[in-house]
């Protein structure tokens, strides 16, 4: 809605510019101040600036955004401990008490932490039942929520759909349980998926983009009837990972990678395509709602250009 975009734009810069430009004038005065130090302290913001870069990635790989945030806001304060030269005892009196509160409430989920409402984020790809999430992981790509959702009035709660979300909702994933019982009696091609076991000479090898959680890898596997190579890209390795605890396997996914011949790849599409040298009997874009999602910095758009089209072609 532009008259709202139009609104929140001037009110957010009203309230922004003036400190922003204030402490501008600030830094200015600071530098003017010590001049023969301006070097040295400018050096050390780009390193700090390029240091976080490195840093926050990684932290992403291992922690949740909120505690990498809190972690960054600690890491501040014991700095100001260290480079203090007076009053370096009452600052530490200050600064570690809080800093233990700030990490302690940041873990138990009271503050720097959202608290999104699964029913918004599964938007009606869940027919408008209820959901809760199960379990979240951040990286650097996206923040992953894997939901489950059961029958309105199902005291038990009985799963009925499972799905995992990034960030707000604009990718969603379908998650599909892998059971080889079905390989036995493959299933009669419907779908998407089915479609190319339809042609005369069905496909024998089949590279997936946007795999997922492996739902479209899986399906044309027991299309197949397991007689089927397939291959599979995912950008965000937190996808599958959700579904994978350590030492558990409830949706059969390790199973089904262990398969010979069935492989997933966590990698960009355009990058892994313009590597391989190989070809496949078909490629499947598993790009669901990509072109009707509209967001241009969304890292799948990537994948939905004129010179991705021409790599999956080759």
């Amino acid at each position: 809605n532009p008259r709202t975009d139009a609104t929140k734009t001037l009110v957010l810069a009203g309230i922004f510019v003036p400190p922003f430009a204030v402490t501008g004038i600030v830094l200015s005065t600071c530098f003017s101040a010590g001049s023969e130090r301006v070097g040295r302290l400018y050096a050390l913001d780009l390193a700090g600036s390029g240091l976080a870069c490195i840093v926050a990635p990684l932290l992403l790989r291992v922690l949740d955004l909120n505690l990498v945030a809190a972690s960054i806001v600690v890491t501040l304060g014991l700095l100001l401990i260290v480079l203090l030269e007076t009053r370096r005892a009452l600052v530490a009196a200050i600064v570690l008490p809080l800093s233990a509160l700030l990490l302690v409430a940041t873990d138990a989920g009271w503050i720097l932490h959202a608290h999104p409402d699964p029913q918004v984020l599964a938007g009606h790809h869940l027919d408008g039942q209820p959901a809760e999430v199960e379990r979240v992981r951040w990286n650097e790509v996206s923040r992953v929520a894997l939901l489950r959702s059961w029958k309105e009035g199902d005291p038990e709660r009985r799963t009925r759909k499972r799905m995992i979300i990034h960030d707000d909702g604009i990718s969603n994933v379908h998650v599909l349980a892998f059971d080889p019982k079905r390989l036995a009696k493959p299933p009669k091609p419907s779908g998407t998926t089915g479609m190319p076991f339809l042609l005369d000479t069905p496909p024998k090898s089949a590279l997936v983009i946007f795999a997922g959680a492996g739902k479209d890898m899986i399906q044309l596997y027991e299309f197949a009837g397991g007689d089927l190579e397939v291959t599979g890209v995912e950008l965000n390795p937190a996808v599958p990972q959700l579904l994978m605890p350590p030492g558990e396997d409830p949706f059969g996914l390790r199973a089904f990678l262990a398969r010979p011949g069935v492989r997933l790849v966590g990698d960009e599409g355009r990058s892994f395509l313009d590597r391989s040298n190989r070809t496949w009997d078909l490629l499947f874009a598993a790009s669901n709602g990509a072109q009707a999602a509209s967001r241009g910095g969304h890292s799948r758009k990537f994948l939905d250009t004129y010179e991705a089209m021409a790599s999956y072609v080759d």
